[in-house]
């Protein structure tokens, strides 16, 4: 069973319960629209973006964002990886997906590894949006991560995961 317990712009929660052998359980589960990120990965470098995340303070990280209602994730890593970066894909191959809060919210992050990209603009971002764009060799970006640099976990999984699949780690 599930029950809205608090109205929030960005972020309902609600109450779920069941059984599960024998046991009544609940949890409260924040819900959060589902997210697309990106590795552009091409001669030992990656694309990055420093984002301010106010009030964190500013964050490199891969370049991600939300699906929209309606809106596939593959097509919401062409169109955030654009926006967010200037570039533009020509193939956008689906990596693995996995929950960024699981037990606690039932938001699923998407990774896909951008294939065939070139500069195509300048970044359109949101009214919200303060980006700039950075290309970094890749062992430097596993350097950050590992001294604590990097923040941002959908980031780190999806980073570290793709350095050992390639076995660049």
């Amino acid at each position: 069973m599930k029950r809205r317990i608090l109205k929030s712009k960005k972020f309902p929660i609600y109450h779920y319960s069941t059984t599960i052998s024998g046991k009544k359980i609940s949890r409260d589960i924040i819900h959060k629209q589902d997210i697309s990120i990106i590795i552009a990965f091409k001669n030992d470098s990656i694309i990055i973006v420093s984002q301010n995340r106010f009030p964190n303070g500013n964050s490199l990280e891969l370049p991600s964002g939300l699906v929209e209602k309606h809106e596939k994730p593959i097509d919401a890593a062409y169109r955030e990886f654009s926006e967010e970066t200037g570039y533009k894909a020509k193939k956008m191959i689906p990596f693995f997906n996995f929950y960024s809060w699981i037990g606690y919210s039932n938001q699923k992050v998407y990774c896909f590894i951008a294939k065939d990209y070139t500069k195509s603009g300048k970044l359109d971002l949101d009214n919200n949006e303060f980006i700039s764009t950075k290309i970094v060799n890749f062992q430097n970006f596993l350097k950050l991560i590992k001294n604590g640099k990097i923040h941002e976990p959908c980031t780190i999984i999806a980073t570290l995961t793709f350095a050992m699949k390639k076995k660049l780690i």
